[in-house]
């Protein structure tokens, strides 16, 4: 879980941003507006790397034309041997050729050489980068999906119209119908049955993709399966935290990796509903 969460809040640190749990446990607090400059710099210096390696690649090239392939110490120390021989121990014309190629050659290997080893310092780095940037990424798009959440899950659809007991119970439920749209930026709901957006019918955002409390209405009023999560109709016990494993005789025990999964949590809660029970996870 990105956020940390206690009864049901988002935990904030003293400058008033949320606090991550990252994947090593460790808990920290995150300004955005601080975490969207830091990438928009990242990418600022990923731009002036790959500048730089096309520059000296270019460099490389010049330089190589301009010696037609020879390194300029070992042709200086060639100048001076040739001033130092007798004229008639001069090498024949196709033995200078061949020196040269071999000379030219071993420059040119030894220049492809280093460019590689900096391209692929550079290929890491890059990779190592853009990692960071998808992980911050994700947990930034989940941190939105989980502020409308918890938003309606206090006074909306969610609170309104269903059991769910807590925010990691909607987000099981309900979280995978979002993600983040690449062509428009925008967090985008998803109807249960393919993949077409949630369009918003609101005269002013007409053609839009809906606000996530919007969308959650429209998934609640169009699940087959809203059976077990409504608060009026049989079966509609809700999605109830476990504290060590366990409830009362005859509910169905889900995990609560099997309760992020939606087809899995459906099924326990048509089980459950059958069973005049209802669905409790262990943690």
């Amino acid at each position: 879980m990105p956020f940390k969460i206690e009864n049901d809040n988002f935990v904030k640190d003293s400058n008033g941003n949320p606090i991550f749990i990252y994947d090593d446990e460790v808990e920290a607090g995150v300004d955005p507006v601080a975490l969207a400059t830091r990438i928009k710099e990242i990418n600022a210096e990923s731009k002036k790397h790959r500048l730089s390696a096309k520059k000296y690649k270019a460099d490389l090239e010049r330089l190589k034309t301009e010696f037609d392939g020879l390194d300029p110490q070992t042709a200086r120390a060639n100048a001076e041997l040739i001033k130092n021989i007798d004229e008639s121990k001069l090498l024949s014309a196709d033995k200078v050729e061949t020196l040269k190629r071999t000379i030219r050659d071993e420059f040119a290997t030894n220049h492809k050489l280093e460019l590689t080893a900096q391209k692929n310092d550079f290929r890491k780095k890059l990779e190592t980068l853009q990692a960071k940037y998808d992980e911050t990424a994700k947990r930034l798009d989940q941190g939105e999906v989980d502020r409308g959440l918890m938003d309606s899950l206090t006074a909306g659809i969610i609170k309104e119209k269903t059991n769910l007991g807590n925010l990691r119970a909607v987000r099981g439920y309900f979280g995978g119908q979002f993600k983040r749209d690449p062509e428009s930026g925008k967090m985008v709901g998803y109807h249960w049955d393919s993949n077409r957006k949630i369009i918003s019918t609101n005269t002013e955002n007409a053609g839009e993709p809906a606000d996530i409390e919007t969308c959650l209405k429209i998934l609640y009023s169009t699940d087959p399966h809203k059976d077990g999560i409504s608060k009026t109709l049989p079966g509609g016990g809700g999605l109830q935290g476990g504290g060590g494993g366990g409830g009362q005789a005859g509910d169905i025990l889900l995990s609560a990796a099997d309760a992020t999964n939606p087809v899995l949590y459906r099924a326990a809660k048509e089980k459950a509903a059958k069973a005049g029970s209802q669905v409790v996870f262990e943690d």
